[in-house]
């Protein structure tokens, strides 16, 4: 079976998953060929360098805007060259080229996974209206359509169930790191993981931090970069308490993860988040907005604290509240974590569903 992964900015969470994927797909006897295609621009470094001997990177020039659609449209004829038996889509924008695939009998081959909805984000009635439209429309040109959480198979209920399968999101498992974090010592730490958009909450985060806990006794680490928005009118330059350090390698973040003692998450909208789950599975408390699907993830007073999405003053108490928590606790919130992580969110049942997927598709 040859599969290609599609995607325009492969980053983030969206590279995370497809980089574990395929990492998968490697040892998998069932796919002889993997290729990925994504954008030069914004693409994480480790996707645009895989090597494998069965693994192909193939990036291409691409902006997000109107002259970008058009080249998502014209990558249909690249794709099928390598006559594919599986075409797996990331992301909306990525999704658009099923329009390519209109009058195509090989639309049988697309599954496409939006990778949270783009109609569930924060924008006007008019245009989250119009992104269910052209969600409605687009489904009739692929075979299945993967939900990554519950929430986005309930909000999508408009195009059919038949239509979709939910396929949550999860991560493998690794070595479980020792370090608790800086509990016992003078401060605390937190950290933001992500992109540097509208989107994540940065703003906000950034907001908090400076008004209330200037000089207190935590400091915030913030890895990632703008990607989509670099419009925010946030100041990215290192302070006492708050540190930029960009984009990280995947084994970096995970150094970041065990040596904080919570993760920050204050997203205005998100899927099923892939950075939770890594806190998780590294026994670290989250604290993080009540946005869409993140209440599957984090579960207050258990594995971590909630705050309500867009509100600075929730997020100040939710952070008021963690700096009062005894080193004990916020660890028993970590290792709760750790638990819901391995109960509910098992990567062998998530490879398994999506290989049967594939195989499905394969014999179409």
């Amino acid at each position: 079976m040859k599969v290609v992964h599609f995607a325009e900015y492969a980053s983030g969470g969206v590279a995370t998953y497809i980089k574990n994927l395929v990492n998968s797909q490697v040892s998998n006897s069932n796919i002889s060929k993997v290729i990925i295609y994504c954008s030069k621009n914004h693409s994480d470094f480790d996707i645009l360098k895989f090597r494998d001997e069965k693994v192909k990177v193939i990036s291409y020039p691409y902006r997000r805007g109107f002259i970008g659609i058009f080249k998502i449209l014209g990558m249909k004829k690249k794709i099928m060259s390598s006559n594919p038996d599986v075409i797996h889509i990331h992301s909306t924008f990525a999704g658009l080229i099923r329009f390519s695939f209109m009058f195509s009998k090989k639309k049988n081959k697309l599954l496409y996974c939006a990778h949270g909805w783009s109609f569930n984000k924060e924008s006007s009635k008019f245009l989250l209206t119009f992104y269910r439209i052209i969600e409605k429309i687009l489904s009739n040109f692929c075979y299945k359509i993967i939900n990554i959480s519950n929430y986005d198979s309930k909000s999508a209920s408009f195009i059919g169930q038949n239509k979709m399968v939910t396929i949550r999101n999860s991560i493998p498992d690794l070595v479980v790191q020792k370090d608790k974090g800086s509990t016992n010592g003078k401060y605390r730490k937190i950290l933001f993981v992500g992109r540097l958009d509208f989107q994540k909450g940065i703003d906000i985060l950034i907001s908090v931090v400076n008004k209330y806990f200037d000089g207190e006794n935590i400091r915030l680490t913030v890895v990632g970069d703008a990607i989509i928005d670099d419009s925010l009118s946030i100041k990215t330059e290192n302070t006492d308490n708050i540190k930029f350090v960009g984009w990280k390698s995947q084994s970096d973040v995970l150094h970041l993860l065990s040596d904080t003692d919570a993760l920050v998450m204050p997203s205005r909208w998100e899927g099923l988040p892939i950075t939770a789950l890594e806190a998780m599975r590294e026994s670290k408390m989250i604290i993080s907005s009540d946005a869409d699907a993140i209440p599957e993830v984090v579960i207050n007073n258990y594995n971590g604290i909630l705050f309500h999405k867009g509100s600075e003053s929730s997020l100040s108490k939710a952070i008021s509240r963690f700096l009062v928590m005894s080193s004990k606790d916020i660890n028993k919130f970590g290792e709760n974590g750790r638990h819901e992580y391995l109960t509910n969110f098992s990567y062998s049942q998530m490879l398994a569903k999506i290989n049967e997927l594939y195989l499905e598709v394969a014999e179409k």
